[in-house]
């Protein structure tokens, strides 16, 4: 039987804010999951204008400045990388396990 709540267990992150961004990274807050089992990342693509495409990629590191990141992969998290997003107003999630990761 489980006895914490959701978000006892699982983290989620802070968004990105909606915004128009060329040839340019962009990252979410981070989730220590040295403290959840689980992390949930929302991604929400909004316009896209002609021509334009997204690519999103699930990462991890050992340090909160994001120093040496590498793509994280796994069971629970899927295909942690996707491309050429183009199609407006779609909604997409990553989810990763704590064992999962090697940072």
């Amino acid at each position: 039987m489980y006895t914490e709540t959701l978000t006892q267990r699982l983290g989620i992150t802070a968004a990105v804010n909606p915004q128009s961004i060329t040839s340019q990274t962009v990252t979410s807050g981070a989730v220590d999951l040295s403290k959840f089992h689980r992390a949930l990342f929302v991604l929400e693509v909004g316009a896209v204008v002609a021509g334009g495409a997204l690519t999103v990629t699930l990462i991890q590191s050992a340090s909160s400045n994001l120093s040496s990141p590498t793509t994280v992969s796994g069971p629970s998290s899927g295909n942690a990388q996707l491309t050429g997003l183009n199609t407006a107003n779609k909604q997409y999630t990553f989810e990763v396990r704590a064992d999962e990761l090697t940072a």
